[in-house]
């Protein structure tokens, strides 16, 4: 099943997700929820609303965050910020769906890219390649680079 999705952080740029019907059982019902509403907006609340919604179900439970380099905005200085813990939210779904598809189904930067709607400079971080901004507008619309890994069952 290929969903056609608008991007509100490109600008409503327009992205294919394919998701396998036999592997993910839930992307039948998103199918069904889609269909209810046609070309208008499917999703017509905010995440802020959301959040409003189910934070009291994610309040005890966090999830690790690994060790990673930043830039201090105060002194330019590059430092380190140890492995630790953060508080679930709704971004932490995100998350782990993202870990999940490298994971578990063998996703890289282009794919996470493609199917997540992230900028193109993910895949080009990642793998230290110079990949051409037009080519973000394809990789977009490209499902078929990632399904087959989709093609995977859980035991």
């Amino acid at each position: 099943m290929v969903f056609r999705v608008q991007t509100a952080k490109r600008n409503g740029a327009i992205r294919n997700i394919g998701l396998p019907v036999d592997y993910e059982p839930w992307a039948t019902e998103l199918y069904e929820y889609f269909q209810e509403f046609g070309e208008d907006y499917v999703f017509y609340f905010t995440r802020q609303k959301v959040w409003r919604e189910v934070r009291d179900y994610f309040k005890d439970l966090s999830y690790p965050i690994e060790e990673y380099y930043y830039v201090d905005k105060k002194t330019g200085k590059l430092k380190k910020k140890p492995a630790h813990e953060r508080q679930f939210t709704l971004h932490a779904l995100r998350h782990l769906r993202a870990t999940e598809l490298v994971e578990f189904y063998g996703f890289d930067g282009f794919n996470l890219a493609a199917y997540c709607g992230w900028t193109i400079r993910t895949a080009q971080a990642q793998f230290g390649v110079n990949v051409p901004k037009v080519m973000a507008r394809y990789l977009y619309l490209n499902w078929q680079l990632y399904f087959p890994k989709l093609l995977k069952r859980r035991s």
